[in-house]
């Protein structure tokens, strides 16, 4: 950094130290290519940074300021995961392919032209739909129900009649008599005999 001599200020801005430029970038155009075939084989930006040697955020400053190595990215993921769809739906419906068994037929190697067949995969099957109609194949079916229920206080407590029959009941099992006055029951005191 330059030293400012106070003497020769004619702007405030003078005194700001500048800036430097900061380091070159690392990037070079053959690295869209390379980045393309890494997101082939499934590569995430981190392991991407990783391969270049430099940190995740170098990798999203290249997308920024390199068009090409951002398509190549793009691209490359687009591929990857359409391989991998394809792949998910010919398990999910079965798929069949030619296959060449050697066999020995009177002690001589022949080699048989076959088809191998693989059923469809019940579970390949769900998840698929799952994640393509969440709505009707999710595992887990949320129910909303709204509904009012008004209740008064006087349905939550028990009617004169119970408390009357669980007297009544008591009243039996230790021979204790007892009356309703006005709804509610009372005790009687013992009679004497």
């Amino acid at each position: 950094m330059e030293a400012v001599n106070n003497n020769n200020i004619n702007n405030p801005t003078d005194i700001i130290p500048r800036k430097r430029p900061g380091q070159p970038t690392l990037y070079k155009s053959e690295y869209d290519d390379q980045a393309y075939k890494l997101c082939l084989l499934g590569a995430t930006d981190a392991e991407i940074a990783e391969f270049f040697g430099v940190d995740e955020r170098t990798v999203n400053n290249w997308k920024d300021k390199h068009e090409g190595f951002f398509q190549s990215l793009r691209a490359g993921k687009m591929v990857a995961d359409a391989n991998v769809a394809d792949k998910m739906y010919q398990v999910s419906t079965g798929y069949e392919h030619p296959e060449d068994v050697i066999m020995q037929y009177q002690g001589q190697p022949v080699i048989v032209h076959t088809t191998k067949h693989y059923p469809p995969d019940a579970k390949a099957a769900f998840n698929w739909l799952k994640n393509r109609q969440p709505d009707r194949w999710k595992e887990r079916q949320d129910i909303n129900i709204n509904q009012t229920v008004t209740l008064q206080i006087g349905d939550l407590l028990p009617s004169a009649d119970v408390h009357k029959r669980l007297a009544e009941r008591k009243a039996e099992a230790i021979d204790v008599q007892f009356e309703e006055v006005g709804g509610a029951v009372r005790e009687l005191p013992p009679q004497s005999e």
